[in-house]
């Protein structure tokens, strides 16, 4: 719960930037760390994209591998903290583009940080109906067809939507549950892997051996050239190391945003890197054979399993994974609600844009972007179950597309703070400081991790993402030369925040809000 003072400090910073406090400040630091670490979720991609270790590389794959696909992540992190230090905000990543660049780079982000979300939303949904019907699906005579994995995934989807529409509360309540979960389930699944592993051939974690092809699986196509394959086994970390971008989209519920949201940012990439390299490392040398682990591509984390544990102990962990990996979605429901709320107050999308940042007076949330949120990808996951492109199914296809529009949404904002950090764009950094030489330190290193994840991501079997980040680009760009560059005007700036500030007191008065500063205590809801 929010102290009076600190309160008041933070409606102020949102004041300033021309906002008014709609939404419920109830969330603590621990509460928006927990929301970024469900949704990061080592126990969702760490797990089912583990073949991209064993299939390319071998057991260095998971030992190597994951630590140098985690400090690419933790370039972005960095850099990102610094910002939403300064601008603590729902709309995160769109508000640092707009305010730091102009109307067209805070659009562009927008819908980079937006088709990211949704399709991240989908795959980890997926992931999770693929999860359950691998596990328990033959209790229920699944068999994991299309339309059974998109049933699934609206069922899945719906309760996390309407989990999320009664509450931060509640959902804080689930998310800050999620995160001591993931913590403890992974070190029992550590703990049991090691217990049970037929030996202990630690030197698997350095020991770099060729599974491209059919001897990994037919995940990645054959090739000899080991430095390439050593860069696709980072798909691995950095598609599960990413979503972290919800501690600044929750920045509006959350007490001393300034300080907690860069912390929960930094911390929830740190704690899963530590955690998630333990347990994928585990889980090498837990595999009894390597060369037939590698060969069952992507089921080699389950066949395992299967391989060395009890079917009794199996089930009860394969039943706390299914648990996480509900909540690592539900997390994702919510962030990708609050940036479509904050891109929608400032008209991000044409006709329906005052409806889908109504917020609700009795929950506090924005249940319209929410509902909205959770149809868009139930949409995308019926396609992607029942569309395929150049024979690639596009779920396969758009999982990393998904990196390059996450990521490209992280670099926007990041490349035009290196030039403006400290000009009058961007005059005074938040409490939480780095400084300016190492800011811009750490922009570099994301705009070269950004390079790296394109040239990766294009790969085949996925050689038609770079066709669609293409498509994407041109089509935005049509459509803001003839169309938005007219119509959005982009978060309010100069004299538009004072103008705003008698209509920001009349929204806050329909939800109790109390103006800045005045005495009593901080509201309950």
């Amino acid at each position: 719960m929010a102290t009076d003072q600190s309160h008041a400090d933070d409606v102020k910073v949102l004041h300033s930037m021309g906002y008014a406090q709609e939404l419920s400040r109830r969330m603590s630091g621990f509460s928006n760390f927990a929301i970024s670490f469900s949704i990061i979720c080592i126990l969702s991609g760490g797990i089912n994209s583990f073949a991209q270790a064993t299939s390319s590389i071998g057991g260095a794959g998971a030992g190597i591998g994951w630590i140098v696909g985690c400090c690419v992540s933790a370039f972005f992190a960095i850099a990102m903290a610094q910002i939403a230090s300064a601008y603590p905000t729902a709309g995160g990543l769109y508000h640092w583009g707009s305010i730091l660049g102009n109307r067209f780079s805070g659009w562009v982000t927008a819908w980079l940080n937006l088709l990211g979300l949704i399709t991240v939303m989908g795959a980890i949904n997926i992931g999770t109906a693929f999860f359950f019907v691998g596990t328990f699906g033959g209790l229920f005579g699944l068999t994991g067809t299309p339309a059974q994995i998109v049933i699934i995934v609206g069922v899945i989807t719906a309760l996390q939507a309407l989990i999320n529409h009664l509450g931060i509360k509640l959902t804080a309540l689930l998310t800050d549950w999620s995160g001591y979960l993931i913590f403890a389930t992974t070190a029992v699944l550590v703990v049991l892997l090691l217990a049970f592993a037929p030996t202990h051939d630690f030197s698997r974690l350095w020991t770099f051996t060729n599974y491209s092809g059919d001897p990994g699986g037919g995940v990645f196509p054959q090739s000899d050239n080991m430095l390439y394959l050593f860069s696709l086994c980072l798909l691995l970390p950095i598609y599960t190391i990413t979503g972290y971008d919800a501690s600044a989209h929750t920045s509006e519920e959350t007490v001393q945003a300034a300080r907690s949201v860069p912390r929960g940012i930094v911390t929830s990439v740190f704690w899963s890197s530590i955690a998630g390299w333990i347990m994928v490392s585990a889980i090498a040398i837990a595999i009894p054979d390597m060369a037939a682990g590698a060969k069952q591509g992507f089921n080699v984390f389950f066949w395992t399993m299967t391989s060395i544990m009890p079917a009794w102990l199996v089930n009860v962990l394969y039943f706390l994974i299914l648990i996480a990996q509900f909540l690592c979605g539900l997390a994702t429901v919510t962030s990708t609600s609050r940036m479509l709320f904050a891109f929608n107050r400032d008209g991000g999308l044409p006709l329906v844009s005052k409806w889908v940042s109504t917020v609700s007076v009795r929950y506090r949330t924005p249940v319209a972007a929410i509902w909205t949120g959770a149809v868009l990808e139930f949409l995308f996951v019926w396609l992607a179950q029942t569309v395929s492109i150049g024979g690639s199914n596009i779920y396969t296809i758009t999982v990393n597309a998904t990196l390059i529009f996450l990521f490209l949404s992280f670099t926007v904002p990041i490349a035009i703070g290196f030039f403006v950090i400290g000009t009058p764009k961007w005059p005074t950094m938040g409490p939480w400081n780095i400084g300016i030489p190492l800011y811009r330190l750490f922009a570099i290193l994301s705009v070269l991790g950004m390079i790296l994840i394109v040239f990766i991501a294009i790969q085949p079997p996925n050689q038609n993402v770079l066709w669609i980040t293409i498509v994407f680009l041109i089509l935005a760009a049509i459509l803001w030369f003839a169309f938005e560059n007219r119509r959005f005007k982009g978060p309010p700036v100069g004299d538009m925040i004072a103008r705003r500030q008698a209509e920001i007191a009349a929204i806050e008065a329909k939800f109790g809000e109390r103006p800045a500063g005045a005495a009593g205590t901080a509201p309950a809801e």
